[in-house]
């Protein structure tokens, strides 16, 4: 098992379960987890919070490669 004390552990929306959050706080680890859409009540109330909220940190990239255009963006509450 990973030690995650004071680790931040960054998941993606496949990765975005109760279960693993809980995981990772036990260990006294942080969490960065991907939320998408086929998560609709989740999305909803992680938007809402959003709101009302001041972020703490937020982070933007953008990148274009293979003719495509990428727009990434995380924001910390």
């Amino acid at each position: 098992m990973l030690d995650l004390k004071g680790a931040i552990v960054s998941i993606d929306a496949m990765g975005c379960q109760k279960a693993i959050a809980r995981q990772v706080r036990q260990q006294q680890g942080e969490y960065i987890l991907a939320v998408k859409g086929n998560q609709k009540a989740l999305l909803e109330e992680i938007k809402a919070h959003f709101t009302y909220t001041e972020p703490a940190s937020r982070h933007q990239q953008h990148h274009k490669d293979h003719g495509h255009i990428q727009q990434r963006s995380c924001t910390v509450l």
